[in-house]
């Protein structure tokens, strides 16, 4: 069982938590609130992701993402995905919204029960 996701940027190592449930990700615009994005990434350049990329899932058991069709694709350790795809995701993968890398981290409830241990 996932215990945390986290996704952090390859090149600015900004935070992206990813807790259980479905998450829209997009380009943050402090001009256009009509689109409600649950993670907003800000990153320089950030032209390069569209303002709803994809939708990351967490059902506690797995991740996943799928892209919006978005302009610039989403890939998964740089495969691409088709659009309306879902990709599993898993520890270590990279997630890169056009040339925007994120590294996934997942934090399994097995390996905190096993630190708590002391084993």
């Amino acid at each position: 069982m996932i215990k945390k996701a986290l996704l952090v940027s390859c090149i600015t190592e900004n935070k992206y938590e990813i807790p259980i449930g479905k998450f829209i990700m997009g380009r943050y615009n402090p001009e256009v609130r009509e689109i409600k994005l649950d993670i907003e990434i800000k990153e320089p350049r950030d032209n390069c992701v569209s303002r709803t990329h994809c939708r990351i899932y967490n059902d506690g058991e797995k991740v996943q993402v799928e892209d919006f069709g978005s302009t610039n694709g989403t890939y998964v350790n740089n495969k691409k995905i088709k659009p309306g795809e879902k990709v599993g995701l898993r520890d270590k993968d990279i997630l890169s919204l056009g040339p925007r890398e994120l590294e996934l981290f997942i934090t399994e409830e097995t390996e905190l029960l096993k630190k708590d241990s002391g084993n």
